[in-house]
């Protein structure tokens, strides 16, 4: 009888510390998102990308440059390791007429987001840190259903 306790503590044990290795990068990226601001930037097509994401899960999305002059606010929430982006209502936009409604983000690490649309990477801009790096952010080619493979 006790052998066969034994056996189910290990089990468990060997089962806690894979949850814990495996899963505690993806814990600690979401520990942070709603309860204090972080910013993510991007620069590909000429333009700056710049997700701002707040207290209480809002979102500002700023664009800046070729692909136009752009800001969108709205809410998110988290499912897993997805972001999911819900523009406001348009009376509640600074542009209502030019804002993006919805969007889809991966969180790969808590330095690394990417875009499920595109497929290109948003990092984790430091604290304090408002110069930015003018090289163009590398490009994912994710397998996933619906989208568009560039090989």
């Amino acid at each position: 009888m006790e052998q066969i306790n034994l056996n189910n503590w290990v089990k468990r044990y060997c089962i806690t510390l894979l949850i814990i290795f495996l899963g505690e990068p993806l814990l600690f990226a979401q520990a942070s998102f709603g309860k204090e601001e972080s910013r993510y930037v991007s620069f590909w097509g000429e333009t700056k990308w710049v997700y701002r994401f707040g207290p209480n899960y809002t979102y500002e999305n700023q664009i800046s440059g070729h692909f136009g002059y752009l800001t969108t606010k709205g809410s998110y929430k988290i499912n897993r390791d997805t972001i999911i982006l819900s523009a406001y209502s348009s009376k509640k936009q600074p542009n209502p007429k030019s804002y993006i409604h919805a969007d889809t983000l991966i969180i790969d690490t808590d330095q690394c987001l990417i875009d499920k649309s595109t497929g290109y990477e948003y990092h984790l801009q430091k604290r304090g840190a408002d110069t930015f790096p003018f090289h163009v952010t590398r490009r994912r080619n994710l397998k996933l259903p619906g989208r568009l493979v560039i090989e």
